[in-house]
């Protein structure tokens, strides 16, 4: 799959007219998901557009919590 911040960069991408900023903090962590994946985090950003009062940043971070890899999206 790739790393989380790459998908998120591309996938806001696709909003670049939005007027909405993307962060994505980089990270050494690899997803191995299904390619459906990328579909989540755009959904997650159209949402968040369609829904969100006053959008104007979206935040991607991963973190390790233990024995797991927690993916963040503000």
């Amino acid at each position: 799959m790739g790393k989380p911040d790459g998908t998120v960069l591309k996938a806001g991408a696709l909003f670049s007219g939005a007027g909405i900023s993307f962060l994505a903090i980089p990270s050494e962590i690899y997803v191995f998901a299904d390619p459906l994946f990328e579909k989540v985090i755009y959904n997650l950003i159209d949402n968040s557009i369609r829904d969100g009062m006053h959008v104007s940043r979206i935040c991607l971070s991963v973190r390790i919590n233990g024995d797991y890899a927690e993916i963040i999206y503000g």
